[in-house]
């Protein structure tokens, strides 16, 4: 196997940056590695720590089982030559191309591993497959920096005592590949039921990309989506590196794989998946689904089951718009804990690619992103009776969004401009507070998407970044504890097989937002009569109790969204097609809406009615200005004037941060001089 695998790494560019960057970490790690080469003959490998695979119980907050991990099973042991050469070459360009030129440590590897981690900002890791047949056979899968130097080390030593064959082979024969199969004879199995002689290109490309993290990977999953994409990097490997030429590749990739479906699942599919992904990082691939762990979710199974009988009657209610699949999530804004999440109508429906979590796939928001817009303009200072403009415009001669409707208010505030949706207006904002701001905010709200501001322009208030679900759920619910969040949540326990507690959640609640602009942007999401304009006074979000809430439409009609709130409960409703397609004319207070008051009804049901509380640093005022919505009652700041305090211009040279103006905070920067400057944007 040696003649045909080896492969060297170019050195490029790039390695003039990490020589600086890394050298004080390469430098110890390899002379490390030289050492331990030295003694290595001199020193036994460890026992095999005590590990008997036991399966790995999920439940729900109040103890009922969610899902049980299936038993492990038997191994079918082969030897190196019994394996296809598919899956060796598949295997060597996933996981270690230099595995038969390095001694069980890869300076390559390590380089590369430093370079994405520090320079590029991509963790990455840089082990070889000596190493990961170490920590998987004899190690422990806690993260630790002497449990890595012990990891070096013995696989120095393996090298010492056994050829690059039979490491390989081991490592064939012990691998985790997900589903409760190790080895990649279990693995054949398992995922294609069929013996390992008989796997194709593209079925060993599929598994040989699956050890590197199988509960994100596995096609058995939550995400076939991301399982396609592993196989096509593997595949683009065996290609870049000479093993198959770009025919072979391609036809590999067009090959439709047929899985068997030893998986099935049980309560809240989706959401387990989810946990089980999120664990992994914490615990490793093995321990999660093998290490007899108990897992106290947040979920509640009467939630989650309200939500997906609402969600199925909600699509089959609009099917007739080309919808097919729809998508829910409800937190508890107090604890920040996910109580339910609905990733699709039928986890086993194929045909609508159910096994696809859209709750957690990246879709454009629409209207539902404007929230965060105007909450950045009144964290800024804007006063609430700022006065915007619904008129025929274009922006920067490049840009001329249309309200919904075709019809133009003339001024309106920002009340009325945010309650009726209105596009323009809004636009408007976002040009006044600029994009960088508002991603700031909804990062510290809970986006972990839009990371590249220099994508984004003037369309992000209509929905022109990707979001998830989750996230902007969470964001709002930011919104419904009055600007206090104590994070999102989905585990709140974690116990190890003989009862050790691993994890135990303690939540502390944080300040993200002012209570007071938190309240205010309330008040103009829970308005039914600014709301009017758009809308209509009776429409479906007119909540039955005090209730705040948002709707988002894509102008191709591929995404529907409603968002809504009260002090207790957040619900988050999608509906569309995973697979993008548009559906016909339907926006989101007629696809989302009615899922999302139907349940929040229901997930309210036995809790008291509750008003938003007012905090004691907003008063209320005539509005006072010339606009749709200027004569109505406004709230304000305290220690500001309705028409806004006067923010200060120019520089502020001093050591402590000046005091926030209506709202509005100062930055700094360090002068020349070593001296603070603040100012305020």
């Amino acid at each position: 196997m040696r003649k045909v695998v080896s492969y060297h790494k170019k050195t490029g560019r790039a390695w003039l940056i990490l020589a600086f960057v890394g050298m004080c970490v390469l430098v110890p790690i390899l002379t490390f590695a030289g050492l331990a080469d030295a003694v290595g003959p001199l020193f036994k490998l460890p026992t095999k720590e005590n590990f008997h695979p036991t399966q790995t119980v999920f439940y729900d907050r109040h103890g009922q089982k969610l899902y049980e991990t299936a038993g492990a099973h038997q191994p079918v042991p082969l030897k190196l030559s019994e394996v296809p050469r598919s899956v060796v070459l598949a295997t060597l360009a996933s996981e270690d191309a230099d595995f038969y030129e390095h001694r069980g440590i890869d300076p390559n590897s390590l380089g590369r591993a430093l370079y994405k981690t520090y320079v590029s900002k991509e963790p990455q890791g840089g082990s070889t497959i000596t190493q990961q047949l170490i920590k998987n056979t004899y190690l422990s899968p806690e993260r630790t920096a002497s449990r890595k130097l012990r990891e070096m080390t013995y696989a120095i030593i393996l090298e010492n005592r056994f050829s690059k064959d039979e490491i390989l082979e081991r490592y064939l024969n012990e691998v985790y590949y997900g589903q409760q199969s190790y080895g990649i004879g279990d693995a054949a199995r398992t995922f294609f039921g069929k013996d390992v002689k008989e796997l194709t290109l593209g079925e060993s490309a599929m598994l040989a990309g699956l050890p590197s993290a199988p509960s994100v990977y596995s096609p058995l999953g939550g995400r076939a989506d991301l399982a396609k994409q592993r196989q096509k990097y593997v595949l683009d490997r065996m290609q870049d590196l000479g093993y198959i030429s770009a025919p072979q590749a391609k036809e590999a990739y067009a090959q439709k794989l047929a899985y068997t479906q030893e998986e099935q699942v049980f309560d809240a599919p989706h959401f387990v998946f989810f946990v089980k992904q999120q664990l992994a990082q914490y615990y490793g691939e093995n321990t999660v689904d093998s290490g007899g762990l108990k897992v106290y979710t947040t979920l509640d199974l009467d939630t989650q089951r309200k939500a997906e009988e609402e969600v199925r009657r909600g699509v089959d209610a609009v099917r007739g718009y080309g919808a097919t699949n729809g998508a829910a999530v409800v937190m508890d804004p107090r604890s920040g804990e996910v109580l339910a999440m609905v990733g699709s109508v039928d986890f086993d429906d194929e045909s609508i690619q159910g096994k696809v979590n859209v709750a957690v796939s990246e879709r454009q928001p629409g209207s539902s992103f404007k929230p965060i817009v105007y909450l950045t303009a009144l964290r800024q200072g804007t006063p609430p009776n700022h006065v915007l403009h619904d008129r025929p415009r274009t922006f920067y001669n490049t840009f001329t969004p249309q309200n919904y409707d075709g019809r133009f208010r003339g001024n309106v505030t920002m009340r009325y401009a945010l309650a009726s949706s209105l596009n323009i207006p809004a636009v408007e904002l976002l040009d006044e507070v600029g994009t960088e701001p508002v991603l700031d905010l909804a990062h510290q709200m809970g986006i972990s998407t839009l990371n590249d501001p220099s994508r984004y322009g003037l369309s992000l208030v209509l929905g022109g970044g990707e979001v998830k679900l989750l996230d902007l759920t969470s964001a709002y619910s930011v919104l419904a504890a009055g600007g206090r969040t104590p994070g999102r949540a989905t585990v709140t326990k974690v116990e190890g097989p003989k009862g050790k507690v691993l994890y135990q959640r303690k939540p502390e609640k944080k300040k993200v937002v002012d209570p007071g602009l938190a309240f205010i942007l309330t008040e103009w999401l829970s308005d039914n009569r600014a709301r009017s304009s758009g809308f209509g006074s009776n429409s479906i979000l007119n909540f039955p109790r005090p209730a705040a809430v948002k709707t988002g439409t894509t102008n191709n009609y591929k995404d529907n969204w409603t968002i809504g709130y009260t002090p207790q409960r957040v619900v988050g409703v999608w509906v569309g097609n995973s697979d993008g397609t548009p559906m016909t004319g339907i926006s989101g207070v007629q696809g989302a809406a009615p899922i999302w008051n139907a349940l929040l009804q229901r997930v309210l049901e036995g809790l008291p009615v509750e008003d938003f509380k007012q905090p004691d640093n907003v008063y209320q005022s005539r509005a006072g200005v010339g606009a749709l919505g200027g004569g109505a009652a406004e709230w304000f700041i305290r220690g500001t004037a309705s028409q806004g305090q006067k923010v200060p211009e120019g520089k502020i040279e001093q050591e402590d941060a000046p005091p926030p103006v209506n709202g509005r905070y100062p930055y700094y920067y360090i002068d020349r001089n070593g001296k603070k400057v603040w100012y305020y944007q």
